[in-house]
């Protein structure tokens, strides 16, 4: 790209940039919070078969990362969640003002859905821990 001019954004695209920048990190933690429950998953597996390899010693522990996966995917959503009511409230505005006439009825779907996943992910994050608790060197299921 030639000539551009970046330092003359509106304050409107800056704010776009501010929010898209804070989604993509909030996709980020996602996706370390999926690998995680990845390893949960493989460390489970491995518990499975050293019931039968007749070794105590290193046992994986997958309610760790398990745990770890759960808390990063509900600061995951949180962000994500925050973004979508910062997204609309600016639309609401705008609409108020005139600005724009389309319908906000998709960005309210997000939001709800943003709102049903925070509670998702809490009930989720409550579950992983209740198995932590427990310590008693189990698969875990349903990551």
């Amino acid at each position: 790209m030639e000539n551009n001019n970046f330092y003359n954004l509106t304050d409107e695209d800056v704010e776009t940039l501010r929010l898209l920048d804070l989604q993509l990190y909030g996709n980020l933690v996602f996706i370390v919070s999926d690998v995680l429950s990845y390893i949960s998953t493989i460390e489970s597996i491995d518990l499975v078969y050293s019931k039968y390899e007749n070794t105590s010693e290193n046992l994986p522990d997958p309610d760790v990362p398990a745990l770890e996966s759960a808390y990063l995917a509900v600061i995951a959503r949180s962000i994500l969640f925050d973004i979508g009511f910062a997204r609309y409230g600016h639309l609401v505005e705008k609409f108020n003002n005139g600005e724009i006439d389309f319908s906000l009825s998709p960005d309210e779907d997000i939001n709800l859905g943003n709102i049903f996943g925070m509670i998702s992910y809490m009930y989720f994050l409550r579950g992983v821990m209740g198995i932590y608790e427990r310590d008693l060197s189990l698969p875990v299921f349903g990551l």
